[in-house]
């Protein structure tokens, strides 16, 4: 009998936190189904250099489910390796041996980023059905599904295609409710964020041939890291954020700290030094440019006192280690994953406009209070880990 495939749908390695999803959820897999071989579909990683490419212990290939590209050069070549001929039959029978299809997008499912997409990202399940294979949904933002005129032709394609999904994973209970709306509530069981509740350590030889030593960081005492998010340049007023990170700076060194400058996403270097301009020759504000693992992030996060954080991913690991975050956001997502952690006070939404003085004195409060916030959000996290993960709870539905 040939090896069944497993698909990994959603995931990237350049965002840190969707390297992060990407990582466990490999990790995972191959643990539990050490017989099943990972297919990893990105079409971002599949076209880097051979070299990365041959040191991953999973394949990582384009995208087979959209019916455009399924036989198209790209697809056959990260298939089958530059140096072969194509071979239509075991491109035709891919899906048909893929057993499951396991889907980590952070935020895909939502007409707030138009029809277009929600219809690509409702085709592969459609595609996945067609072919046999059991598909889930792991915790991810899901909704509002807000269509205007095309509304009912929308939610009928919502109900026919999410009602073959074995099990549906939202990671707020906005986007449950948001689901119970269209009717979706036999398939839908509420779990945090993967990173978040992930029980066991990435087995680092799931994921590379060759295991490199971890990069190791040493922040000076007395600091502070900002991780900067792009998209909130796109959300909020680009002029009024740079404002507030450079009153923001101003006061933290005022308090003799020293204020690192740090990407989660690839794109976010260049917020990184939107934000340095203003502090070019001092140099108690400095830019760390590298990429990381998710372990060499957190490592790193937790010795500073606290965040200031606007990737999702990054107030997360800020939260596993301990440390707090003030937290400059754009989405439900944020509010809640503070909730969890008794830290809502600390979110502001840069859709909103709030007034700039009052996130100056959370930034205080924060920085007076950071020991007691740590303790508050290492118990919660004590207490988060008493439930099942998800991967725990999928295993048990699907096995």
């Amino acid at each position: 009998m040939r090896r069944k495939n497993i698909m990994i749908f959603g995931g990237e390695f350049y965002n840190k936190g969707a390297q992060a999803m990407s990582f466990i959820t490999i990790s995972r897999l191959k643990s539990h189904f050490p017989d099943h071989n990972i297919l990893f579909i990105s079409e971002l990683d599949s076209k880097r250099t051979p070299e990365e490419l041959e040191n991953y212990n999973f394949d990582i290939i384009a995208n087979p489910f959209d019916r455009n590209n399924f036989f198209g050069e790209n697809f056959i070549r990260s298939i089958l390796g530059k140096s072969q001929k194509p071979n239509p039959k075991k491109i035709k029978y891919l899906l048909k041996e893929t057993e499951y299809l396991f889907d980590i997008s952070g935020y895909e499912l939502s007409s707030q980023w138009g029809e277009k997409k929600s219809n690509d990202y409702l085709n592969r399940f459609k595609v996945a059905h067609e072919n046999g294979i059991k598909t889930i949904i792991l915790p991810q933002s899901i909704g509002p599904f807000n269509y205007g005129k095309n509304q009912k032709n929308m939610e009928e394609k919502l109900q026919n295609v999410l009602k073959s999904v074995e099990i549906i994973m939202p990671r707020e209970l906005q986007g449950k409710q948001e689901l119970e709306k269209i009717g979706i509530t036999d398939n839908v069981v509420h779990f945090s964020d993967i990173v978040l509740t992930n029980k066991e350590p990435i087995k680092w030889e799931h994921i590379y041939k060759k295991i490199e030593d971890e990069k190791k960081f040493n922040i000076q005492p007395n600091s502070v890291g900002i991780i900067p998010n792009m998209r909130n340049f796109d959300h909020g007023n680009k002029e009024e954020i740079l404002d507030l990170y450079k009153r923001t700076i101003d006061y933290l060194i005022k308090e003799k700290k020293t204020i690192y400058l740090t990407r989660h996403s690839h794109e976010d270097i260049k917020a990184c030094y939107l934000i340095k301009d203003n502090f070019v020759n001092n140099s108690n504000v400095i830019v760390i440019e590298d990429d990381m693992t998710p372990s060499e992030f957190e490592n790193m996060v937790k010795q500073f006192d606290f965040t200031i954080g606007s990737r999702f991913h990054s107030i997360i690991h800020s939260f596993k280690v301990g440390v707090p975050a003030l937290i400059l956001g754009w989405a439900i997502k944020y509010k809640e994953l503070a909730t969890l952690f008794n830290q809502e006070k600390y979110v502001f939404d840069v859709r909103e406009n709030f007034d700039i003085n009052s996130f100056i004195n959370k930034v205080k409060e924060i920085n007076k209070n950071s020991k007691q916030e740590s303790e508050i959000i290492k118990q919660q996290l004590e207490n988060l880990n008493k439930y099942d993960d998800p991967f725990e709870y999928v295993y048990k539905l699907i096995d």
